[in-house]
């Protein structure tokens, strides 16, 4: 009956939807000690992480709107891959084992496979499963949605407004046999939502309860909420005043000590007099116009739930009130309102414009009534007394409550139930000139009974025959809590404060029918007044009428806030006045045994009518009598949103032990205990059919509830929220004790002892603290602030923490958003606080530093949990990266990236030169902690500021750098100026790094015919002569014609034309790199124009100045409708262009392996998005056997290639390696929750060749062929050492000297050999200016 059996090869082959398996790349096998111990990168990011696993920047591309991402974390090395996608949000993510995670949401496809949620995902092997296959046949298929889940062992419970093997609400999953089934009690009735779904444990000792919210009122087994209950009892049956068989249990409202106020009254009116219509005094309002007239309840009062409204009539033929509405607040509405119409003697309704008769019409009807009187009392449930005023019962299922009129008043009863402060009637139009009535009373079904015994006071005189609610001091000295505290206004309890450890008193709460009653006390918040360390444990007892003790009970008053216990649940006879019920409070001892002035508190007692007996409705005379018997009636439980299923209690469960049918009767079994009347259940059923719970959870000893309440019997804070402190689990009656507290709040009221001005939407457990989330401000002079080190505050915005008594503010200001979602999450030791909205708003606060985080888009997350070393987070964007520095970091093994001790305020690096391990120089466009922008000097992992004093340009952007052989200048090439002393220079500046100034004398500016900007890209020395190659866009330096590359004599400190004599060309474009692959002979790569020919590239031969297409095979690029922006070559010396080479552009990548090109780029995946900045040639640690043709380089060599570009098969990346075959991912960055951007690559390279003696240095890494003819030119080059020794020390004695000769030099002896050029004498003129 309650097991759905499944096809188990439909279980057993779960729905696979998507598998990531999470395996970690290798990364190349890097011989970092050849280069220099590190790796370097610079660029533009906030964020570096080593591409570990197959698609680990995908995280960085969020999911399409309205989908989430499914990320997995691993803590250990912080890298992020995403799962999957799904297309819809997911409302809860569970543990479900070790290795795997529930999830539950409005999602129908992960990666675009149908899907019905919940799914399951295993961390192990990556895969997804659906927990009911779609497949299932039709009557076990879930139907509508699951809504909330609850993990409990190896059993899950599932709750929402679905069907499912014809019961509703709830299915159980068993993840161990994967068996769905449905509950014992058959989930809940028709067209119930389940939205939420909490446990409670007491002890290891037995397995608890589970509690279910939501919105519904009855089980799908009904017949477990019957309870035959069989009781002896002494009736004790005394009749009313009437000779009538009706019951009115309703009791007057008491309003003897209210607030009266009135609007348009007429003047003379006394507004009290109406509560007590025998004094038969008529209020008016003034002559035409309409009025109101209102009663504000005292403080101890508020919070009661009036049923119905008595209206008396004047005894005046003419004046009276025609139409009428009754306001309440403080939710300031108008209420629906039912009432018996006199015209017909049925039920009618009304709200804003509610009918009162004349009053000699109503007396004419009750002359009526008389004479019908046999006719009307056939009806069982109407009623006619001997003066023709009828009532009816009303309210399904309750005797207690009744409706009707008599000769000179109507009542109305309130249609919702709602807790009220204060009601108005306002008169809308008249009879006569003018709207009055002659009185007004308010009843309810509760009987409330108030320590301060003012509150007891009946309206009119004294209570009829000596019986009403009570309250007797019997020792201690007792007075009003405003008396002691003058800062609580809103509450008014006693409050004893003990001596001789003796006070007391007795409630005698006036229950005038006889019946089953549930006694509840309530016990007024220490917080509001201060008092905890001094409350008291007390005694309860509840007492029958008889003189039997029913009930006793130890009672704790350090509760924070406004609490209620149930003291007793049973029969009592009808008190009369030699005879009470009663309940007695006795002090016992200090909650701290340390107090010496303990306090005892008392505010107020309710019984709430569960049955009345029926003895009454057809026996009742005017007598009282006595009658022993057994007496047994149907106890029938009400649930209204709320239920406790006890596990123990359906440990052994058997419906044969509920009812059984005899022939058209169902008889309930005294066996049918399953479903306790706990506490939990209890409340459910004083709630009112209205209500609504959204969140059920168990924070420490508090269950919460939060939703929309209302209740006809048990007096609520607020309708927002309650919380029940859970006293245990009582494994003897299989339910959990609680206590119930409001905690929650109205409008603009107190709460916790603050002011919320909006209702709070969400609540969060934290610890043994709640985080109350929402669109509310809260105003108090004792919050406290997080963010200011805890300093106090008066206000708290959106989100708050509570604890212990005391409300915390985040320090956020007010936002106009409904904060309703609470994620926290850890990352790299730091605790995240998520707060977010259901549109996708949210805001990231850091716990541990307690501050926001300031930087947008990284946590946009609504789920996370962690299994092992893998971290579940699921939201719309989850960025997280280890604590890196702004645009710089380096490696120095394939697992730690670190970073240099500095950061940059603003901006990137551009590019990059390696001196040595400990010195290098870094260029952009940037700021820092150095008052000099655009470059600085890394030394020993800190920024060191050189060019101090000069200015750039706004827009100047270092694009080029170059170190000399001899570390003595440091050569910079931009696209703007820099200002040194009064001059700027714009293109290349010289600085020198011994001096650690600006040189004295600068190049002459570079700058082009037309005034746009220029550009210099590339710098190369040839050290022969010490000239200095300068390529890019430009057409002058100083006054030289100098197109594209121009030549700057380091040693003269002046511009050279690099084409001279007849040998000239034209020459146009722009060019981007230039290294040298011969001693005397540089390549020049870019988008160029050689006399008329487009080309990529273009040779320059320093000893003959002049410039050359290479040869034919090497020009055929295969790409020569796009330009090279960066190449390299991976060979020694070959004067033929026979090296090895690689070369980039903006979307392509070419290998040259000697004898032509070829593209090696097809695993990039080119898009508008592609940059592609910087290659390197790398050493591996061992030969790549992917390399065994060495086509483009050496074995034992690998490519690097930066910038941001897709990999096929992986995805964004930052820098990769190529190994002469494939490309693998090898480092990708971040940068404000996007894909940064790596600029430079930077390390010791023997293969950057901007300097012709770098030619020399790569003789060391040469292949095997060329050591052996070096070695052969060694051996014929030895005969001439004994020589050389005589040579050497000559060298040395002229060394300095050529050098100083080298420097004084203006001239050369070869242009001094030739005739002047015009351009040369006018750049030595531009050379004087710049001294």
């Amino acid at each position: 009956m309650f097991s759905l059996k499944l096809h188990s090869l439909l279980l057993l082959l779960y729905l696979s939807l998507y598998v990531t398996a999470l395996t970690n790349l290798q990364h190349a096998n890097l011989d970092f000690n050849l280069l220099g111990g590190r790796i370097s990168l610079f660029g533009d990011f906030d964020g570096v992480s080593f591409y570990n696993t197959a698609n680990a920047s995908a995280f960085l591309t969020p999911p399409p709107l309205g989908s989430v991402g499914f990320y997995i974390r691993n803590t250990t090395t912080s890298d992020i891959s995403t799962a999957a996608t799904l297309d819809g949000l997911v409302s809860q993510a569970l543990q479900l084992t070790n290795d795997s995670v529930l999830l539950v949401g409005n999602f129908t496809h992960i990666n675009k496979t149908p899907v019905q949620s919940p799914v399951v995902y295993n961390v192990t092997t990556g895969q997804f499963s659906s927990i009911w296959p779609l497949a299932l046949k039709r009557d076990d298929q879930i139907k509508r949605n699951v809504l909330t889940a609850l993990v409990d062992g190896e059993l899950v419970y599932f709750g929402g407004d679905f069907s499912f093997n014809n019961t509703n609400g709830v299915a159980v999953y068993n993840s161990r046999t994967k068996a769905l089934q449905s509950t014992p009690f058959l989930g809940f009735g028709p067209d119930s939502v389940v939205n939420s779904i909490a446990k409670y444990s007491g002890n290891s000792a037995n397995p608890g309860s589970i509690v279910f919210g939501g919105k519904f009122n009855t089980l799908g087994f009904p017949q477990l909420l019957m309870h035959n209950v069989t009781y002896n009892v002494t009736l004790d049956n005394t009749t009313n005043s009437t000779n009538t068989s009706l019951i009115s249990a309703e009791q007057l409202v008491l309003l003897k000590h209210a607030i009266f106020s009135n609007l348009n009254g007429a003047p003379g009116n006394n507004d009290a007099s109406l509560i007590c219509p025998s004094l038969a005094t008529t209020w008016s309002a003034l002559d035409g116009s309409g009025a109101e007239w209102a009663v504000e309840l005292p403080d101890a009062m508020k919070g009661l739930s009036p049923t119905k409204v008595r209206i008396y009539l004047p005894d005046d033929a003419s004046d009276g009130i025609k139409t009428f509405r009754i306001y309440t607040y403080p939710n300031n509405g108008i209420m629906n309102l039912t009432y018996v119409d006199p015209a017909t003697n049925t039920l009618a309704y009304c709200d804003a414009w509610c009918p009162l008769l004349q009053s000699n019409s109503l007396k004419n009807i009750t002359e009526t009534n008389k004479l019908n009187s046999s006719s009307l009392n056939k009806n069982n449930s109407v009623f006619v007394n001997n003066d023709g005023s009828l009532s009816m019962y009303y309210y399904p299922g309750l005797s207690s409550r009744n409706l009707g009129y008599g000769s000179n008043y109507q009542e109305f009863a309130l249609v919702n139930q709602l807790t009220i402060d204060k009601v108005g009637l306002t008169a809308l139009a008249w009879y006569g000139s003018k709207a009055e009535f002659a009185g007004i009373e308010l009843y309810q079904d509760q009987i409330r009974v108030y320590a301060n015994n003012t509150f007891n006071e009946p309206n009119c005189g004294s209570a009829s025959n000596g019986v009403g609610n009570s309250v007797q001091i019997n020792n201690g000295s007792w007075q009003s809590i405003k008396q002691l505290n003058s800062a609580v206004t809103t509450k008014d309890y006693l409050v004893s404060a003990v001596q001789d450890s003796s006070a007391s008193l007795t409630f005698y709460p006036n229950i005038s029918y006889s019946g089953v009653y549930s006694i509840l006390l309530y016990t007024p918040g220490c917080a509001l007044d201060g008092s905890c360390d001094k409350r008291s444990i007390i005694n309860a007892t509840v007492i029958s009428a008889n003189g039997t003790t029913v009930s006793s009970q130890q009672i704790y008053q350090n509760n924070l806030e406004d609490k209620f216990d149930y003291l007793f649940f049973g029969h009592f006879n009808a008190s009369s006045s030699s005879r009470q019920n009663r309940i007695r409070l006795d002090y016992l001892s200090p909650v701290n045994p340390s107090v010496q002035d303990p306090w005892m508190v008392a505010d107020k007692a309710v019984a709430n009518i569960v049955e009345l007996d029926t003895y009454f409705v057809k026996n009742l005379t005017n007598s009282t009598n006595s009658t022993n018997t057994s007496k047994s009636f149907i106890l029938k439980m009400s649930l209204n949103g709320l239920f406790e299923y006890s596990l123990a209690n359906f440990s052994s469960f058997d419906p044969t032990l509920v009812y059984s049918i005899s022939g058209n009767s169902t008889i309930v079994a005294k066996t049918n205990t399953f479903v306790g009347n706990s506490t939990i259940n209890s409340l459910s059923a004083n709630l009112s059919l209205t209500s609504s719970i959204d969140q059920v959870f168990v924070n420490g000893n508090s269950l919460q509830l939060l939703g929309t309440f209302s209740s006809p019997n048990v007096t609520l804070q607020n309708s927002n929220l309650i919380s029940m402190s859970l006293d245990g689990y009582n494994s003897t009656l299989n339910e959990t004790l609680a206590k119930v507290q409001g905690i929650s709040k109205r409008d603009s009221q107190q709460i916790l002892g603050f002011t919320f001005n909006n209702t709070i939407t969400s609540v969060f457990p934290y610890g043994n603290a709640s985080i109350l989330l929402g669109q509310f401000s809260i105003s108090s002079g004792t919050i406290k602030n997080l963010a200011a080190g805890n300093a106090t505050t008066e206000t708290a915005s959106n989100v708050a923490l509570y604890q212990d008594g005391q409300l915390y503010s985040f320090g956020n200001p007010f936002y106009n958003i409904n904060f309703s979602q609470f994620t926290q999450i850890y990352i790299d030791g730091t605790e995240y606080f998520v707060f977010a909205d259901e549109d996708g708003s949210y805001i990231t606060w850091d716990n541990s530093q307690k501050s926001w985080l300031s930087q947008a888009n990284v946590l946009d997350i609504t789920n996370s949990l962690t299994l092992n070393d893998a971290q579940i987070v699921i939201g719309s964007n989850f960025v997280s990266m280890p604590g890196n520095s702004r645009d710089q970091a380096f490696f120095s093994n394939n697992s730690v990236i670190q970073s240099y001790s500095f950061n940059l305020s603003s901006g990137a690096i551009r590019t990059s030169y390696y001196v040595n391990s400990t010195f290098a120089v870094i260029g952009g466009k940037f700021t820092s902690n150095l008052s000099s922008p655009n470059v600085a000097v890394i030394q020993n992992n800190t920024l060191t500021e050189i060019y101090k004093g000069a200015t750039w340009d706004n827009n100047s952007v270092v694009s080029a750098l170059f170190v000399d052989p001899d570390d003595e200048f440091l050569y910079v090439g931009s696209n703007g100026s820099v200002k040194t002393g009064n001059l700027p220079v714009t293109g290349v500046s010289v600085y020198s790094l011994r001096n650690l100034t600006l040189s004295l004398v600068q190049p002459p500016d570079l700058s082009t015919y037309n005034g746009s900007a220029i550009s210099v890209n590339a710098l190369a020395l040839y050290e022969e002569n010490k000239q200095l190659l300068v390529g890019g866009r430009f057409d002058r330096a100083g006054s030289l014609d100098c197109n594209v590359v121009c030549i700057y004599d380091t040693v003269n400190t002046r511009w050279l034309n690099p084409q001279t004599g007849s040998n000239t060309v034209a020459l146009s474009g722009t060019v981007t790199d230039a290294k040298f692959f011969s001693s005397e002979i540089a390549l020049l790569s870019g988008d160029l124009v050689f006399n008329g020919t487009k080309t990529n590239f273009l040779t320059y031969n320093f000893a003959s100045s002049l410039f050359a297409l290479p040869p034919n095979e090497f020009m055929a690029t295969g790409v020569s409708d796009k330009h090279v922006t960066k190449f390299i070559i991976n060979d020694n010396s070959n004067a033929q262009l026979k090296s090895r080479m690689v070369a980039k552009g903006n979307d392509f990548v070419i290998g040259f392996n000697g004898t032509g090109w070829s593209r090696i780029d097809a695993a990039i995946d080119y898009s508008n998005t592609t940059k592609l900045t910087d290659l390197k040639l790398v050493q591996l640690a061992s030969k790549s056997s992917n390399n065994s043709n060495q086509t483009y380089f050496n074995s034992d060599k690998a490519l690097m290639l930066s910038g941001v570009f897709s990999l096929k098969g992986y995805g964004v990346v930052n820098l990769a390696v190529f190994d002469g075959s494939s490309w693998s991912p090898y480092v990708f960055t971040l940068n404000s929750s996007k894909i940064g951007l790596v600029s430079s690559i930077s390390f010791q390279d023997i293969y950057r060749l901007q300097s012709s003696n770098d030619i020399k240095s790569t003789l060391k890494h040469l292949s095997v062929g060329q050591v052996v003819g070096i070695s052969l030119a060694c051996a014929l080059g030895s005969t001439a050492f004994v020589g050389l020794l005589y040579i050497i020390p000559l060298f040395f004695l002229l060394r300095e000297s050529k050098k100083r000769e080298a420097m004084r030099k203006r001239i050369s002896e070869d242009d001094m050999m030739n005739i002047v050029d015009p351009g040369d004498l006018f750049h030595e003129m531009d050379l004087q200016r710049n001294y």
